[in-house]
């Protein structure tokens, strides 16, 4: 799109391409890691996982929080605009690649606790990011959109991110039960790939 090749239309039109590329990353990540690795050092793994997290997620909020007051774009936005624009950005900072991380592990033929860890936090990491960015998302929307932000914005957001996780898990349980099937490979991959991607 930015080089022209795809019209804004067509670049609409493609977000199923989007959609399963990240159904795809997010299969091959979550089957590199293991549950049984993970109870193992849960502990380090959460410290880890929480400093990481809040202290990238920190530096980078006021360090945008700071940059608004110098931009053009936001020199009419209030207080709560700033935070609520700071808070996203931020967010967006903390993500980390699992794709990265996995194909540099594959590269170089890695294996062990460490990258165990490594590849735990980065997946562990997006689900919290994800759960993050939804909340910030929609307090941006009722912010900048006029509306107050009250408990029922909480809740709102609340009742997405629940529903997502039923969702998830559901689509986790089905896709488990169809792993098990005697069905062709091909069938699985597309049927899993789907839903992945529709989900």
């Amino acid at each position: 799109h930015c080089l022209k090749i795809l019209s804004h239309k067509a670049n609409s039109e493609l977000w199923f391409v989007s959609d399963l590329c990240l159904a795809v990353i997010a299969l091959a990540a979550g089957a590199e890691v293991k549950y049984d690795e993970l109870r193992k050092s849960v502990g380090g793994l959460a410290s880890i996982l929480t400093l990481l997290v809040l202290t990238t997620f920190l530096l980078s909020f006021f360090a945008i929080l700071v940059t608004t007051y110098f931009l053009t774009l936001s020199q009419e936005f209030d207080s709560y605009e700033r935070i609520a624009l700071a808070a996203i950005g931020a967010t967006i900072l903390v993500a980390r690649s699992p794709a990265s991380a996995i194909a540099i592990l594959q590269e170089l033929d890695a294996s062990g606790p460490f990258c165990t860890t490594v590849l735990s936090v980065t997946v562990l990491a997006d689900v919290i990011i994800i759960l993050m960015f939804a909340v910030n998302l929609e307090s941006a929307k009722a912010i900048f959109g006029g509306e107050a932000f009250d408990m029922l914005s909480v809740l709102h957001a609340l009742f997405h991110i629940l529903a997502s996780v039923a969702m998830g898990v559901m689509a986790g349980a089905f896709f488990a039960y169809l792993l098990t099937c005697r069905i062709a490979v091909a069938f699985k991959s597309v049927t899993i790939l789907g839903l992945s991607g529709f989900m």
